[in-house]
């Protein structure tokens, strides 16, 4: 798979020395590399992380997993014409490409071939695996695969905006700074331009855990704008909460 050239660009324009997060203390420091040594020899697949992550279920057999990415594709537009008769490969290929936003619906899929591993999909399937930890409750396993991502892809955005996220939001008070988490999702930010609401929401939430409340204000506005029906609801109710001083937490 290809990573999408509008990111390798801004990666390489990336000004920022970015580097994996330093956790807050000692004992979320031993904590995490506890995780990273428990969870490194786990395989990785980052359309099988993806799978679970948005479907909220494992998928026991690849069969399955490849089900559901040519129905999320169809979901997403793509006709059954793109889709007949192609590969497990092609498939992942052509699901990452779109996810990225490389390939619309009727334009040419990505090269067909056999998949290879990257950087850029390692990355991703630790970003994947580790927002499952998150999801979980396993927030020390989560910060470890958000940091192994960084190593193998320091200007990745969307591991960057995992990560301050978890450090804005998380519902365990140790692995809450807001300082990593505003450093993060600004350079985040940066590389997509400000431009994604997703991320500037992710921006919003850190300055607010940093305490900075007309920061996360101004951040949740733009979000809001920005996002799409369907995610409106959930950023009023975070802009609402920092328009009256307070932080917005997972529950």
């Amino acid at each position: 798979m290809r990573a999408c050239p509008a990111c390798a660009l801004a990666a390489a324009l990336f000004v920022f020395a970015v580097s994996p997060a330093p956790c807050p203390t000692s004992a979320q420091d031993q904590e995490v590399a506890r995780a990273a040594s428990s969870t490194a020899a786990r395989p990785l697949s980052p359309f099988y992380y993806f799978a679970k992550n948005y479907q909220g279920r494992t998928w026991s057999y690849p069969d399955d997993l490849y089900r559901h990415l040519r129905d999320d594709l169809a979901h997403h537009g793509f006709s059954d014409v793109e889709l007949r008769g192609l590969s497990p490969a092609q498939l992942e290929r052509l699901h990452s490409a779109h996810h990225e936003e490389v390939v619309h619906p009727g334009q040419k899929p990505p090269e067909t071939g056999p998949a290879v591993s990257t950087p850029h999909d390692d990355a991703m399937a630790y970003r994947y695996r580790g927002s499952m930890w998150a999801l979980d409750g396993n927030f020390a396993e989560a910060v470890a695969d958000y940091h192994a991502a960084l190593e193998l892809e320091p200007g990745n955005s969307h591991v960057l905006s995992s990560l301050a996220w978890l450090h804005a939001t998380c519902p365990a008070r140790e692995f809450r700074n807001g300082a990593l988490a505003v450093d993060c999702a600004t350079k985040a930010c940066t590389l997509t331009q400000f431009k994604a609401w997703n991320q500037l929401g992710t921006l919003a939430a850190a300055h607010a855990e940093a305490g900075d409340f007309a920061a996360a204000v101004k951040w949740a506005r733009q979000s809001l704008e920005l996002a799409p029906e369907s995610e409106k609801p959930g950023c009023a109710r975070r802009l609402n909460l920092y328009e009256t001083g307070l932080p917005f937490r997972k529950p």
